[in-house]
Order: structure tokens, then C-alpha cells, then sequence
């Protein structure tokens, strides 16, 4: 935006890709390119964008309580990327945090789903519903994102807990595409392996 066209100093939009992260020449970071779509495929599942899609706007409609929990996650992932933004000491600014709690909550959400699953015994492939797919493309996002958050040196417990906060992020991306599936009626796809 505005402020990162002024403090970067760039001169054409064609100088930058969506996504890039820009730091002071003195404080060199490496950019997370995993990290910032994350923020936003989670809530991509939520509402279609094509507004002539009424059968997907519908079944958005019907899932409220997901849609409070990816708000929630979608806030989470900002405070996470605040944090990545700027280095220990970097910034005046008190930012917020988060806490344990933050992953208990991804936890309930996930043992809540997964009560009304039937047990998983085999493996999966993505679709079977545009939302589920959705959910399944941020969980591997998400993994992207973490593998590139482990290569940052960790000066503090803070990196840490962002870390397993991703973690479970994925994990509860996971449930929510199968939730997804057994809402709308649909059926999982049954992952069929080659005969050697």
C-alpha cells in the first residue's frame, strides 16, 4: 500500500510482487513468501468470489460458526506476521501477541469437529466441495509457511509458539476440509494407489 510505497521508496508497482515483504537496508530479513498467502486462503473459503455462485453463498451462509473461527484465525495470522515483519527490539510499537490459549482454541474447534467425523482410514485426496478444497490449499500453505519459519534463528519463546500455532493451523485446516465435505453431504476422495 501507501506505506510501503514510500518507506521502500519504489518507484513502479511493476518493481514489487504482491506479497513482498521490504526491510531497512540495516536490518536485512529474509521475506517469508510462504507465509503471507496463508492470511489470505484461510478466509478464501468462507465467501465465493463470483457473486452469481448462490449455491456456494448459501452453504457460506449456513457455516457461521466456522466463519467466527476463521475471523479469529485470520487475526491470529496477522499478529504472527507483525511479529515476522520486524526483528527483537525492531519496532516502538507494542504489538500484540499470542498465547497458549490461542492453540487450545484451535484444538476445541478441531475436537468438536472431529466428534461428528467418522474415523479416517485412509487417505484423502482434496475436493469434493469448492470450500474443502479451499481448506485443504491453506493447510498446505500453512506447512509451506512453517517450514520456512523453523529456518528463523529463535531468540525468544515467541517464535516458538508461532510455530505450533501454524502447526495446528494446518492440522485444523485438515478437520475443517472434512468437516466441510460431511456438512454439504459430499463425500471424501478416497486416495486409490496404483497396483505394481
Amino acid at each position: 500500500g501507501q506505506v510501503g510505497y514510500i518507506i521502500a521508496g519504489i518507484k513502479s508497482v511493476k518493481e514489487s510482487r504482491i506479497g513482498d515483504t521490504f526491510y531497512h537496508s540495516h536490518s536485512p530479513v529474509q521475506a517469508l513468501p510462504g507465509f503471507k498467502p496463508a492470511k489470505a486462503m484461510v478466509f478464501a473459503g468462507v465467501y465465493p468470489v463470483d457473486t452469481v455462485d448462490y449455491d456456494l453463498l448459501r452453504d457460506a451462509i449456513e457455516l457461521p460458526e466456522i466463519e467466527e473461527q476463521l475471523i479469529q484465525i485470520q487475526n491470529n495470522l496477522f499478529v504472527i506476521g507483525s511479529h515476522l515483519a520486524t526483528s527483537d527490539g525492531g519496532t516502538k510499537m507494542n504489538l500484540p501477541t499470542l498465547d497458549e490459549n490461542d492453540i487450545l482454541h484451535l484444538e476445541q474447534w478441531m475436537d468438536k469437529m472431529d466428534e461428528l467425523l467418522s474415523p479416517l482410514q485412509h487417505f484423502i485426496l482434496p475436493g469434493g466441495h469448492q470450500f474443502s478444497s479451499y481448506a485443504q490449499i491453506a493447510r498446505c500453505v500453512c506447512r509451506r509457511a512453517e517450514r520456512r519459519m523453523v529456518e528463523i534463528p529463535n531468540t525468544n519463546n515467541r517464535n516458538t509458539l508461532f510455530l505450533q500455532y501454524i502447526n495446528r493451523l494446518s492440522d485444523y485446516l485438515f478437520v475443517l476440509a472434512r468437516f466441510i465435505l460431511q456438512e454439504f453431504g459430499k463425500q471424501a476422495i478416497k486416495w486409490e494407489p496404483r497396483s505394481k
